[in-house]
């Protein structure tokens, strides 16, 4: 287990901490970004919850399990600090569970292996214990910065299915939740669950970037629904029979806006008369 309890709760004289009123404090949130704290330690994290709290941020701190409590607010960053053994599978059910915004995993300074298996596994960032809490805030900030969340909630608003992609791989930095409700509905093997595009998908979304990077008009990719192996033969009839078509269209977007090397995805449903 990572020892954070010499974490000090209050600044000292050489860390301004988390403390905003000093000139030297780093720049609290300005969104009211929600951080979810997973820790097997809560009562060592309480007072800094509270200070991030204090710094605009919205806290979670719960024990590091899984599944989340129904009814909670979806994060903007996810902060793991659970026991060493149990860490990167921990990791590996949040991404599996669809949690595709930054996770930031505490690591003992002395374990050498651990930061590369977590970044390896979909963690964002590792921090080293103990954690000094104007590190804290800067890395909240930093990881906030290079994967903005904020127009999820937008296009959530205004029930659009979109996803945000990065160009290089296919990691879904996010997702709205009728595009997650879209993509399970229609593709089977697992890809999107794991975080990251269909192979089919990602091969569109390379193909198509290049053409738009040499003038080409806009261009769609239109699939129809996959079959799963576990299905029922009278499902995957009425499957197999269905009219149900999704189509992706790629749209650039301003790089401080959402971040550099990525496009948004957009999933319209259609039937087969509408064609």
């Amino acid at each position: 287990m990572p020892d954070i309890s010499s974490m000090p709760s209050t600044p000292d004289h050489d860390d301004p901490g988390l403390a905003p009123a000093l000139p030297s404090a780093p720049q609290v949130s300005a969104q009211g970004e929600r951080i979810l704290l997973l820790s097997a330690l809560p009562q060592a994290w309480a007072a800094h919850a509270d200070a991030l709290e204090e710094c605009g941020y919205g806290v979670d701190l719960l024990p590091p399990t899984l599944p989340l409590p129904e009814g909670l607010e979806a994060p903007d960053l996810v902060l793991l600090d659970a026991p060493e053994q149990k860490q990167l599978a921990l990791l590996a059910r949040l991404r599996d569970a669809g949690i595709t915004v930054p996770v930031l995993v505490l690591c003992l300074a002395g374990d050498e292996g651990l930061p590369a298996a977590a970044i390896a596994a979909g963690a964002s960032d590792c921090l080293l214990a103990p954690v000094r809490p104007r590190e804290l805030l800067l890395r909240l900030a930093a990881n906030l910065r290079r994967a903005p969340s904020r127009p999820r909630s937008a296009l959530d608003a205004f029930g659009h299915a979109s996803i945000a992609v990065r160009e290089t791989d296919g990691w879904c930095v996010w997702q709205t939740a009728l595009a997650r409700t879209l993509m399970a509905e229609f593709f089977s093997g697992g890809h999107f669950e794991r975080g990251r595009l269909p192979p089919e998908l990602l091969l569109w979304l390379h193909r198509e970037a290049l053409r738009r990077r040499v003038g080409a008009e806009p261009g769609e990719l239109t699939v129809l629904p996959q079959l799963r192996r576990d299905m029922r033969p009278s499902t995957a009839a009425l499957v197999a029979r269905s009219e149900r078509r999704l189509s992706f269209s790629l749209h650039a977007v301003d790089p401080d806006a959402l971040g550099e090397g990525q496009w948004l995805v957009v999933l319209h449903e259609k039937r087969e008369d509408e064609r």
